[in-house]
């Protein structure tokens, strides 16, 4: 009997082992808000997100919105995620970083967001904004980014290879 109970624990202990190493590949890594804004100049309706991953992608941004702080970043190590709310009727939107960390799993990182809207007949000034974040995120094994709001619905996805 004891050889039999051992060898069922030694093909459960085989089974539990190979489920170990065939599960999606999963990690963490760090991201902080360096600057959002009403007005970022992205007029489409719809939400959009970029990646900016060297000098050279950050200075075609800076020009566009020559506003925006140079954030303090190490592109060697790290990257800068632009994610725009597109363009809304009325003062009182916005988007900001959720959570500083970002998991990542099967090659994609999860930036989670807050998406925010003026309350339904608040008052709020009558201009077209255009808010977006822009988040420093470690570079890491990732081939996508995909953005979702407090209530875990996509906004945006993008690749980033």
């Amino acid at each position: 009997m004891n050889g039999r109970l051992s060898a069922i624990f030694v093909a459960t202990a085989a089974g539990l082992s190979a489920c170990a190493t065939s599960a999606p590949t999963a990690s963490v890594l760090r991201a902080e808000q360096v600057y959002a804004a009403s007005q970022c100049g992205h007029y489409e309706r719809t939400a959009n997100a970029r990646w900016i991953a060297d000098e050279n992608a950050w200075r075609q941004f800076s020009a566009r919105l020559p506003s925006v702080p140079t954030p303090g970043i190490d592109f060697a190590r790290e990257g800068l995620l632009l994610v725009e709310m597109g363009q809304r009727p009325s003062a009182g939107y916005g988007v900001d970083l959720a959570a500083a960390e970002v998991p990542v799993r099967d090659g994609v990182a999860v930036v989670r967001t807050r998406w925010s809207a003026p309350a339904p007949g608040m008052l709020s000034a009558q201009v077209v904004t255009s808010p977006c974040v822009l988040i420093k995120l470690s570079k890491g094994d990732f081939a996508a980014i995909q953005v979702v709001d407090q209530n875990d619905q996509p906004r945006a996805r993008l690749s980033v290879r």
